[in-house]
C-alpha cells in the first residue's frame, strides 16, 4: 500500500476528534507559537524584531482596541497598508 493510500484510510475511517485534529488558523498558531516558544523570532522586518510573545501581546491589544468600539463577530474590518510590521 502506498502512502497516499494510507492517508485516504486515515481521512476515511479516522473520525476527527481533539487527540487528532485540531483546526488551524492564525489565532490558534499565534496562540500556540507564543505558549511553546514565546522567545523565539514571529517577525523579522529590517531592524526590527518581534518574538512570538510580543507578536501575541500586539495582536491582543488590537483586538481589546476593536472591542472597546463595539466591533464584534461578524464584523468587518479593513485595512490598506504595506506589507510591514505595522499591518502585521
Amino acid at each position: 500500500m502506498t502512502a497516499e493510500g494510507d492517508a485516504d484510510i486515515f481521512e476515511r475511517d479516522l473520525g476527527k476528534g481533539v487527540a487528532n485534529y485540531v483546526p488551524l488558523s492564525p489565532v490558534s498558531f499565534l496562540f500556540r507559537s507564543a505558549a511553546v516558544y514565546p522567545e523565539k523570532a514571529a517577525v523579522v522586518h529590517g531592524k526590527t524584531r518581534l518574538s512570538y510573545q510580543e507578536c501575541k501581546e500586539r495582536c491582543c491589544r488590537f483586538a481589546s482596541a476593536l472591542v472597546k468600539r463595539v466591533i464584534g463577530k461578524g464584523d468587518s474590518v479593513a485595512i490598506r497598508a504595506a506589507n510591514t510590521p505595522s499591518l502585521l
